[in-house]
Parts: structure tokens; sequence; C-alpha cells
């Protein structure tokens, strides 16, 4: 009998199926479960009276419909698209200087390095707090600089004019770190052999960048993107703690409509629609990348 077991376990894919059996079951609990329970909230009218109960009517795409044909859902779909390009355009593009900066010799590089991601791990809720603060219309930091300078004061967070710049600015410096790291794991890679031919033949810092550096820095490019696509688009608690969606919806994106069709309303089948259009759209993205990308790496068509 032991022979038998000992011989089972010895087998190769056996011994893979244990070791990953751990890792299955954490993912079947903490990420299955909950998209499968979500997605029958969402095809189901889920109110705050039958959201402990089993009696709730089925409706099929009843909600799905509700959200699509919504007068606000293009300008909230909009609003998160706005959202999201902007924010990873500039999150890549100042976190890309920032690694090319610090990857650079010069004294306390590293430290001061080490400093600027002390915004990364600062909770979202918290980083929406301190922006909020920041961009107060009566007391703010921002404000009380403009009047030193002459300027009037500005309604950053209570006008629709300002207000998506301003959540704009508070997400694209919290995200700036995490995009340096990312750039910075590329630019060790590349050896230092190639940047002494390129001196030697006289290359500019831009031709460098352009010819050599972006080049060979691609897969941590495309990673850095995709993963600034997705955190943007389902940015929440930020945009939350500083405006509430407001004013009149101009800072409302998806995850901010999906929580207040389900906390403001208690519409808990219309919330999770929403969030199951979050999954659907992001997971289209994530497709999108794996086949032009990941596959042309690896040499799969």
């Amino acid at each position: 009998m032991l022979t038998k077991l000992r011989s089972l376990i010895c087998n190769s894919k056996l011994t893979l199926y244990l070791f990953l059996l751990p890792a299955i079951i954490m993912v079947t609990i903490f990420a299955i479960y909950p998209l499968l329970y979500n997605f029958n909230l969402s095809v189901h009218e889920v109110t705050s009276s039958t959201l402990l109960s089993e009696d709730r009517p089925f409706v099929g795409l009843n909600n799905y419909k509700s959200v699509i044909f919504d007068s606000d859902f293009r300008e909230i779909l909009f609003n998160t698209l706005i959202f999201t390009f902007f924010s990873v355009l500039f999150q890549f593009l100042f976190g890309l200087a920032f690694a090319l900066f610090f990857h650079q010799e010069f004294p306390l590089h590293k430290p001061l390095r080490g400093l600027l991601l002390i915004g990364w791990v600062i909770p979202p809720a918290v980083i929406g707090t301190i922006w909020r603060w920041l961009f107060n219309s009566d007391i703010g930091v921002i404000n009380y600089f403009l009047n030193l300078l002459g300027f009037s004061s500005v309604g950053w967070l209570v006008t629709s004019t300002f207000a998506m710049s301003s959540v704009l600015v508070a997400n694209i410096w919290f995200a700036i770190p995490f995009n340096m790291i990312l750039m910075t794991s590329g630019l060790v890679s590349i050896p230092d052999s190639i940047h002494d031919a390129a001196a030697i033949d006289g290359a500019s810092f831009f031709k460098k960048l352009w010819h050599i550096i972006l080049p060979m820095i691609k897969p941590n490019i495309f990673a850095t993107i995709i993963l600034d696509i997705i955190y943007s688009f389902r940015s929440f608690p930020l945009i939350w703690n500083m405006t509430k969606g407001g004013p009149v919806n101009a800072t409302t994106v998806l995850p901010v409509w999906s929580y207040i069709q389900s906390f403001n309303y208690f519409d808990f089948g219309v919330g999770t629609a929403i969030a199951v259009i979050i999954f659907l759209l992001l997971l289209f993205i994530s497709i999108i990348y794996i086949k032009f990308f990941v596959s042309s790496e690896e040499g799969v068509v």
C-alpha cells in the first residue's frame, strides 16, 4: 500500500497537481466564486429586501439593458475612457522619465528613488483624502499659493470644469512610482556594453532612447501599459474620497456608478451588472494583449 502511494506521489503529473492544488483552491474561493456569484446577482432583481433571500426574481439581461440604455451611461463611459487614457498616458511618461533619471549615477540616487515609492504604498483612499484637502476650495494648499501669487481661488472639486482634471492629477501622482519601478527593471537589464557602444558611435541621448532603450524594454512597456489600464479603469477609492463622482456626474466612472447603484439606490442587480461590464471590458483588453503581444514575443502566431 505504501509502495503504491509512494509511486503515485512520485508521478510527475500528480506531483504537479498537488503543488498546484493550494493555488487552485485559493483562486476558486477568492476569484472564481465571487465572479460567478456576481454574475448570478446581475441576472436577478436584487434589492435590500431580497439580498439575503433566495427568492429573487430572475430578470435575465434586463439589468444590462437598464445600464446600457440609461441616459447617464454614455457620459459615464466617456468619463471612464477619458480618465483611463490620460491616467495611463501621463503615468507612463512620468514613470519612464523618473526611471531614466534615477538610472543615472549620482549621489543618493538609490535612497531618493526609494523615497519616491512612499506614495505607492499609501492606500488609494488615503491618497484621495490628502488630495481632497489639497484641492479644497476654501482651505486648500493649492488655492493658498494661488492667492499668494495674486490669482483667485479655484473650485477644483466643486466645478465640472476642473473636477476631472483634479482627480486625474491625484491618480497620476499616485501611480508614477509603480511605473518607474517597472521601467527601471527593464533599464537595468540592458547591458552596459550596448550603452558604451552607442557612446563610442556618438549617439545622442534621444537617439539612444528611441533606437536602443525603448525597443529593448518593449516587454516592460507593454506590461506597464496594460496594468495601468486595468488599475485606472477600475479606480474607485481615490475618486470616491475626492468627489464621490460629482459634481453632477463630472467624475463618475463605471466603478463609482456601480457603487452608487448598489449602496445609494440599493439596486444590487444593476450595480453588479455594471461590475460585470467592467470585467468583460478588461477581459477583452487582456485577451488582445495576450494575443498580439505575448504570443508574438513567444513566436506563436
